[in-house]
C-alpha cells in the first residue's frame, strides 16, 4: 500500500454511515426530500485524476435513487457501481441536513 492509499475499515465506514444517518433522521425525521434534482457528474477516471481536465456529465438524483430501489426489490441487481449512487444521493442529503 503507497502513501496515496487510505485504508478504512468496512466496519467503521458502516459505524459512521449508521451514525450520519441518524443524525439525518434526527433532523428531517422518517424522510428527507432530496431538491434539486439534477448535478454535475465526472467520470471516476477524471475525479481523481488531477491533472486531467475533467469532462462534466449531468447526473439525476432521482435516476441514481431508482438504481438503488431495484436492488432494495431484488439483491441479485447488486452492483458495487451501486455505492457511487448511493454517494449520490448522500451528497443530495447532505446538502439539506444542518
Amino acid at each position: 500500500m503507497d502513501s496515496s492509499t487510505v485504508r478504512v475499515k468496512i466496519e467503521d465506514l458502516r459505524q459512521v454511515a449508521n451514525l450520519l444517518l441518524d443524525y439525518s433522521a434526527n433532523c428531517h425525521g422518517e424522510f428527507v426530500d432530496l431538491e434539486g434534482t439534477h448535478f454535475w457528474s465526472l467520470a471516476a477516471s477524471d475525479a481523481f485524476d488531477l491533472q486531467a481536465q475533467p469532462e462534466l456529465t449531468i447526473g439525476s438524483v432521482s435516476e441514481s435513487w431508482q438504481h438503488l430501489a431495484k436492488m432494495l426489490a431484488d439483491n441479485s441487481e447488486m452492483v458495487g457501481y451501486g455505492l457511487v449512487w448511493l454517494a449520490d444521493i448522500l451528497r443530495a442529503a447532505g446538502n439539506q441536513t444542518p
